[in-house]
């Protein structure tokens, strides 16, 4: 087998740090999207307690595909 040269070393380190930058960057971008979910979740308010109804709520945030706005909160 013939060692890998100089250049054939680089390029392969190259290509380990853009791997790594790349996948340092999902996890950092998952991690915000969990904090921003979680602080949207923290600021609900409960729902109205009434005497003459039981209400429910439930919580949907913004699909991925949106990746801001469109967030529901129904009772």
């Amino acid at each position: 087998p013939v060692p890998p040269s100089g250049e054939d070393v680089a390029a392969a380190r190259e290509v380990a740090d853009r791997a790594g930058l790349a996948l340092a960057t999902a996890r950092s971008h998952l991690r915000t999207r969990e904090l921003a979910e979680e602080l949207q979740r923290s600021l609900l308010t409960a729902p109205p307690q009434l005497d003459y109804c039981e209400i429910a709520v439930r919580y949907l945030p913004a699909t991925r595909a949106a990746a801001m706005g469109g967030d529901w909160y129904d009772a």
